[in-house]
């Protein structure tokens, strides 16, 4: 069997989840005994070496054409369907080969995304006419909803219609995507995204936690509400003077967020910028998310399978796929800073609870491991030959 995957661009393990979920299920394909992997892009981490990069700088349909001739592909492989699958479409006419899409998001995750930058914009612009240009866009924003409505639904009906087969992160979202976008269910499936580490906590690392809260994200307000995180901890980082927060990451908004510490007096808090995660993962004890838009959040599954325990804002469905809040993370309300500070505090407060939910924490993380996830992946190939 000889899957093509095809990205916009070339791809690090660490640059975002999308990424580095493409590269684990690649060297997991790779290493079955019938399966050949090809990409059109570059890896800029390392990737297995039998992963054969024919990269494309113009990615047309006649391009991609050529490439399924010349390899005599299989199956298709589009993780961004909704802006590629137009070409994909063209490419496999006249061929054998199937297409795989996907949506690495919730569905509607582009309207929640467009708001969500307006407000941050109106709060934190730079300066006067950004803030400005944000409140008129908030005022037309009835307006500019059903424009980008329209788009949305043209783009992920395409991405449904003209695949074989349609993948979305979580049960939960086949239905919410069918009744947003007005297509049927038949091609639809749910896959969840893999560990990301080979090695889970032990027992023995998860008793020797040091007392640091972890963030790792992208610095983009809009979508990432990092300040809502800082908040939390100005509230009770006076509490306790023994604890730290870390904030792994980088971004455009990193200037407003080292402002919003310094505005706070905060004296615990460090960026660590832009770091491959998984040391800090294994040190700390909590971990935040206060994402006002996900998909299927690998960090969360990273702090779990490290024994850091989540505390997430309810933003999207799939959360409650990876958390049974109270037993290996804790969910709260969304946008509710209050909840986010009493869940800290409780954590803190209670090391023997602390211990055994990042235990369950681990443990829960083994129906996600990359062979498991792989094996989905891979008999759902298989089922189109």
């Amino acid at each position: 069997m000889n899957l093509l995957f095809v990205y916009r661009r070339d791809i690090h393990e660490d640059d975002s989840g999308a990424a580095r979920t493409i590269i684990l299920r690649e060297n997991f394909l790779v290493k079955q005994p019938d399966v050949n992997v090809f990409c059109t892009f570059r890896h800029l981490s390392t990737v297995d070496s039998k992963i054969v990069e024919c990269p494309l700088n113009n990615l047309t349909a006649q391009n991609l054409q050529y490439l399924i001739g010349e390899k005599n592909i299989d199956v298709l492989c589009v993780p961004e369907g909704e802006h590629l699958i137009h070409e994909a479409k063209k490419a496999v006419e006249g061929t054998k080969c199937k297409i795989v899409s996907e949506l690495h998001s919730k569905p509607g995750y582009a309207l929640d995304s467009l708001i969500s930058s307006i407000k941050s914009r109106m709060r934190y612009g730079t300066t006067y006419m950004v803030r400005l240009k944000a409140v008129i866009q908030y005022l037309f924003f009835p307006l500019i909803k059903i424009k980008e409505e329209k788009k949305a639904k043209v783009m992920n009906r395409s991405a449904c219609l003209y695949s074989d087969k349609f993948i979305l992160l979580s049960p939960s979202y086949i239905n919410s995507f069918s009744d947003l976008y007005k297509v049927a269910t038949d091609k639809m499936e749910a896959i969840g995204n893999p560990l990301s580490f080979k090695k889970s906590a032990t027992q023995y690392e998860i008793a020797n936690k040091e007392k640091e809260i972890l963030i790792v994200s992208r610095f983009e307000e809009s979508q990432k509400r990092i300040s809502m995180a800082i908040i939390a901890w100005s509230k009770i980082e006076n509490l306790y003077p023994e604890w730290n927060l870390k904030i792994v990451g980088s971004g455009n908004d990193e200037d407003m967020y080292r402002n919003l510490v310094d505005k706070l007096n905060l004296k615990h808090v460090h960026f660590e910028g832009w770091q491959s995660p998984e040391r800090y993962y294994e040190k700390a004890s909590i971990f935040l998310m206060t994402s006002s838009i996900e998909g299927w959040p690998m960090t969360v599954l990273e702090a779990q399978q490290k024994g850091c325990i989540p505390i997430v804002m309810d933003s999207f469905s799939a959360i409650h796929d990876i958390i049974e809040s109270g037993y290996n993370g804790i969910i709260v309300n969304n946008g509710s800073i209050n909840e986010m500070v009493d869940a800290i505090q409780y954590l803190i407060s209670n090391p023997q609870m602390c211990y055994l939910m990042a235990k369950n924490a681990v443990e829960s993380t083994d129906r996600f491991s990359a062979e498991i996830i792989g094996h989905k992946w891979l008999s759902l190939y298989r089922s189109l030959l």
